[in-house]
This record gives structure tokens, sequence and C-alpha cells, in this order.
């Protein structure tokens, strides 16, 4: 064999074993791709569940606390309160908006799709459009990112006026509950600490 045969081998079996760490690296590029896919799904889908177990949460208060959720129906179908139920109203509205800051910030990196992102968001400026809430909005906004407040803002201009649903002239029957855990009657006159 020739010192030019020799050198002809070694450059053919060099070419082959660049190809093959070639495929070698495609392979494991795919694979970090499939595992990227799959970790980002695993996270939307851990989006979505933390966001409808904050749901659940507040319906099984409100379900604890009957008070509560009349106070919620109050502030968004009626401008008809006091002092005192206004700043009750607004101690419970004011988590609400914080999920609400929440679902837009998970959305801004991409780990709620946009229809989702729509139906939770779409639901709580549609009760900030209810003189009560939007009152409540106009005062409290600023404790709130700026650009969240400006996407809740363009989605109130771009609504029709509020239409309540009506709720509020059947839970008002709601009978108080006694105290739990030393908390006190809601409807009361007692200061809350």
């Amino acid at each position: 064999m020739t010192l030019e045969a020799i050198y002809f081998i070694s450059q053919v079996i060099a070419a082959a074993a660049l190809v093959a760490s070639l495929i070698f690296v495609g392979l494991q590029v795919r694979a970090g791709m499939a595992q990227s896919k799959h970790a980002e799904r695993t996270a939307r889908a851990q989006v979505h569940q933390e966001i409808a177990e904050s749901y659940r949460q507040m319906a099984l208060e409100w379900v604890r606390y009957p008070e509560m959720y009349k106070f919620m129906i109050m502030g968004v179908e009626t401008e008809d309160m006091t002092v005192q139920q206004r700043q009750i109203f607004g101690g419970l509205y004011f988590p609400t908006m914080q999920m609400g800051e929440n679902i837009y910030y998970q959305h801004c990196n991409g780990l709620l799709d946009d229809d989702q992102y729509e139906t939770y968001l779409g639901h709580l400026s549609r009760l900030l459009k209810s003189p009560a809430a939007n009152d409540w909005w106009q005062d409290r906004k600023f404790a709130f990112n700026p650009e969240y407040t400006a996407w809740i803002d363009a989605k109130l201009n771009s609504l029709s006026e509020f239409e309540p649903v009506g709720f509020y002239g059947e839970i008002t029957s709601i009978e108080a509950t006694p105290p739990v855990d030393g908390q006190e009657n809601l409807e009361g006159n007692e200061t809350f600490s």
C-alpha cells in the first residue's frame, strides 16, 4: 500500500466519523426538542391547573361563607352599597384582580393559549364594567402593573354597557351564617382586623 492510498483511506474514515457524529448530534437535538416540547406542555397544563384551582378555592370560600358571595354579587350588580359594603367588596375583589394579573403574566410568558387567556380575563373585565366594580378599579388600579392595567382598560373600553345577570335579587335571601372561627358577621357593623 502506498502512502497515497493510506492517506485516502484515512480521509474516508474521517469523513465517515464526521457523518456519524453529525447524525448523533441530530438525534440528540431532536430528542432535546421533544423533551422541550413536553416540558412546555407540562408547564402549560400546570399553569392552567393552578388557575382552575384558584377559581375552585374561591368558589369553595363562597360556599363556606355565602355572605362573601353576596357581597361580590352585590358589588357587581348594584350601585346601592354603603361605604362599609364597598370596602368589603373591594377587599374581596382585590385578590380576584391579582389572579387576573397572574393570568396576564402567564399569557405574556407563553404559558396560556390565547383562547384560555381571553376566557379568564374577559370574564374579569366584564365584571369590572359594573358600576361599583368599575369605581373600585378606577380607585385601585394603581396597585397593579401598568401593562395589565392598560390591557384591562382597553378591554373595558371595547365592551358594551354592563348588563347585570340578575343574581342579586335571588341571593339577598341568603341567611347569614353564624361566625366561624371567631369571624364576625359580614353584614354587622363590626370592624375587621
